[in-house]
């Protein structure tokens, strides 16, 4: 699978959170992205989801942003064909 390729170039687990976790995390993206970045807001399941960045079918979540509010299955399979 190719997006699991990509993912390799990546370190996936980043500990403890800071100023060096956040550049390596904007370093992954702009590196798995490769493409000009597009609109942050999302329409996923016909409301509007802020993403913190996205470009080329990679999108970067705030984790509360994702997980804190009520979403269903069908939100996270709706991300996750995209």
């Amino acid at each position: 699978d190719y997006r699991k390729r990509a993912l390799e170039q990546v370190d996936a687990y980043l500990t403890p959170l800071g100023a060096a976790t956040d550049k390596s995390l904007r370093d992954s993206f702009k590196r798995l992205a490769d493409t000009k970045e597009e609109d942050v807001q999302v329409d996923i399941e016909g409301r509007q989801i802020r993403s913190l960045r996205r470009a080329g079918g990679v999108i970067w979540f705030d984790f509360h942003t994702l997980c804190g509010g009520p979403r269903s299955q069908n939100d996270y399979l709706e991300i996750a064909s995209r």
